[in-house]
């Protein structure tokens, strides 16, 4: 059986809290700009984006 090496471990670690870093953030961006409710459309209304929360647990599991 091999050894996991530290540094394995520490790259999937990095990954991980990076990934929870880029969500958080672009989550407060979506709550700084876009209007609650609201709808912004991008090139000619092909691609829309919407505010929206999911005021319920992780997947709406325990709502």
């Amino acid at each position: 059986m091999r050894k996991t090496s530290w540094k394995r471990i520490a790259v999937v670690l990095w990954t991980i809290f990076l990934c929870i870093g880029c969500d958080q953030a672009t989550k407060a961006i979506a709550r700084a700009v876009l209007p609650h409710g609201g709808v912004h459309s991008f090139a000619g209304g092909v691609v829309k984006v919407r505010y929206a929360e999911n005021k319920g647990g992780v997947l709406a599991f325990e709502s």
